[in-house]
């Protein structure tokens, strides 16, 4: 199982990392790029934002460690944790610029 300590180490790692590589694949300039990946409905990437992507990470690992405190009750339990896995995932989309990884993974 995991401890409060083992998820802080693994994700101020692995997100301070993810961060540094968001901030190298920022177009020069700050450049938005625009696509269609769909009939009529174009997107455009938003530009990375430090303190959202710090946001979203704090929320996670605070709803993951409240988680593992037994005195609350399973069914808060499962809710604090759903939460920080959306928050994580969410965090792990902002850096992953999803759409435009999955578009051209897919088309090119």
């Amino acid at each position: 199982m995991a401890t409060a300590h083992t998820v802080d180490t693994l994700l101020s790692t692995s997100s301070r990392q993810a961060l540094r590589q968001a901030q190298d694949r920022q177009d020069a300039g700050g450049r938005e790029r625009r696509r269609e990946l769909g009939p009529g409905k174009p997107l455009s990437a938003e530009s990375f934002d430090e303190t959202e992507f710090d946001g979203l990470v704090h929320s996670g690992l605070v709803r993951l460690r409240d988680s593992l405190n037994t005195s609350v009750s399973l069914e808060g339990r499962f809710d604090l944790a759903y939460n920080a896995a959306h928050a994580l995932c969410l965090a792990a989309l902002k850096v992953w610029r999803g759409g435009d990884m999955c578009y051209n993974r897919n088309h090119y």
